[in-house]
């Protein structure tokens, strides 16, 4: 997920092990334990969203674009292929049944987690647009 950002970013926040001197890349490495968690479990819809809120919290205020702010959530799709030794899923052989049975139900998963991170992504957004009204009226009204 990190290599999403610019690679001087990214560089800090994989390298940068201090949680008050990097906060963001803490928050991204715990929240993501903790989506995996999930993914690889029961998919329990309250604690994604807590897992998820914290991480496009931070990435609604970096103006990344809505597709950019929940990428990460697809970028699962390559690991665990990868986790699988699924190289092309057109080119399957009988005998790779079962890993692509295992992807393909990971993969309705990570689609669900999307649909999620993507729902706070625009709640947030809104948010962030309604404190800027609340602020340009604040101001109009002190003049």
């Amino acid at each position: 997920m990190v290599e999403t950002y610019p690679p001087e970013t990214s560089k800090f926040l994989k390298d940068e092990k201090d949680r008050f001197l990097n906060p963001v890349g803490h928050t991204i490495s715990h929240e993501m334990e903790n989506i995996l968690e999930e993914l690889l479990g029961t998919m329990d819809i309250d604690k994604l969203q807590i897992a998820l809120d914290h991480i496009i919290k931070i990435r609604a205020v970096q103006e990344f674009s809505p597709s950019e702010a929940i990428s990460f959530v697809f970028l699962l799709k390559n690991a665990i292929k990868d986790e699988l030794g699924i190289k092309d899923t057109k080119s399957v052989t009988m005998n790779d049944g079962q890993r692509i049975h295992s992807f393909l139900q990971l993969e309705e998963k990570i689609d669900r987690i999307a649909s999620i991170a993507f729902d706070i992504y625009t709640q947030c957004k809104q948010k962030i647009y309604e404190i800027k009204l609340r602020e340009a009226k604040s101001r109009s009204r002190n003049r």
